[in-house]
């Protein structure tokens, strides 16, 4: 098995396919982070999305450079990585909160309900809401019950019953307790 994987190694290290450099830093990962690092590294500027987020994982769990992580998520989010964009705002303290907010949009607008509850708490009025309605729409109850909430005085019964079914089916207890 260790002159296979030596093999594939070598193979790939003169590779410009970045599927092989990705699978070359899967492989190397449990026993060599500095070839990790490099395959990834080399799949990642191959424009690579998981080996971009591998490599800013690999960076963070070593404490080696946080703006290379922070450059290498940014990367694959840009290239569509839904994990990479959220990965980006949980970090984005780190960094400024305008570039939160974007990764945080990023997320949400390709998809991801829970990006869209977090993105919606850092804007305010008329923006909130529709990143909430966005966040219920993709599944998140937590959106459903921040809009039950928020308009709880002026939403038509109908309405706040299905808000606040999405909100209990979303896993919001508080929703369930409700009549």
């Amino acid at each position: 098995m260790l002159p296979l994987l030596t093999a594939l190694l070598a193979a790939s290290l003169a590779s410009d396919d970045p599927a092989a450099r990705y699978a070359a830093g899967r492989a190397a990962e449990a026993t060599d982070l500095p070839a990790a690092r490099a395959h990834y590294g080399a799949a990642c500027q191959l424009t690579h999305p998981a080996a971009c987020r591998r490599l800013a994982l690999l960076l963070l769990l070593t404490g080696e450079d946080l703006q290379a992580a922070i450059d290498a998520y940014a990367s694959a989010c840009d290239q569509g990585d839904l994990q990479a964009c959220v990965s980006l705002a949980t970090i984005g303290t780190l960094g400024t909160e305008l570039l939160r907010g974007q990764w945080l949009s990023e997320a949400c607008r390709t998809g991801d309900a829970q990006a869209c509850v977090w993105w919606a708490g850092t804007l305010t009025g008329g923006d909130a809401d529709r990143a909430y309605q966005d966040a219920c729409r993709l599944g998140a109850g937590a959106g459903c019950w921040q809009q039950l909430q928020r308009h709880k005085d002026t939403l038509p019964a109908g309405e706040a019953t299905r808000l606040r079914a999405a909100a209990c089916a979303g896993g919001v207890s508080e929703a369930c307790a409700l009549p």
